[in-house]
């Protein structure tokens, strides 16, 4: 269900994050992994770019089998110190309207719950985006039979319906 989510946040982050000509305003987007911290060893990317990181996912049961997930999670806007500030906020401000409040079939409202600066980078700016969401995961449901796959069962009547009244009640017969 994680790999749901995160296609489908970056679809959408994809289809809001755009200038006036409809250009990205972000040239690359992957899962967290420290990027920033390991550019030696990480594939080659162009800035500003996105990175989504998930901190915080917690399990609890509900009936028949489902589950929800309590997930905290966190995009991260990293920029290169030769983009201008404004620019930087500006990303950072899409971020936040893009996904504050956005809603998929499968969980809550997502609600923005933090942003920080991190400034402890070389070259780099790291402006992290916070949110939270409840996930509801079904695929572990225990699925309830309510329909036969087998052969319906033919009952033969032996007696007849003999209806003297067309009115109908329930009760004990007073009126």
């Amino acid at each position: 269900m994680i790999k749901q989510f995160y296609s489908d946040l970056i679809t959408r982050l994809t289809a809001e994050l755009r200038d006036g000509s409809n250009n990205l305003l972000f040239k690359h987007s992957a899962l967290w992994n420290n990027q920033p911290d390991n550019e030696q060893k990480e594939k080659a990317h162009r800035y500003p770019a996105l990175f989504i990181e998930f901190s915080d996912i917690v399990y609890r049961s509900e009936n028949y089998g489902v589950q929800k997930i309590d997930l905290g999670f966190s995009v991260h806007c990293i920029f290169s110190q030769l983009v201008e500030d404004l620019d930087l906020l500006d990303l950072v401000s899409a971020v936040g309207v893009a996904l504050h409040g956005y809603k998929l079939d499968y969980c809550s409202n997502i609600v923005r719950t933090m942003e920080l600066q991190d400034t402890d980078r070389d070259r780099l700016t790291d402006w992290v985006v916070g949110f939270r969401t409840v996930i509801t995961v079904d695929t572990t449901a225990v699925q309830r039979r309510l329909t036969s796959t087998e052969a319906p069962i033919t009952l033969d009547l032996t007696r007849s319906l003999d209806i003297d009244n067309d009115t109908i009640r329930t009760g004990d017969g007073e009126v």
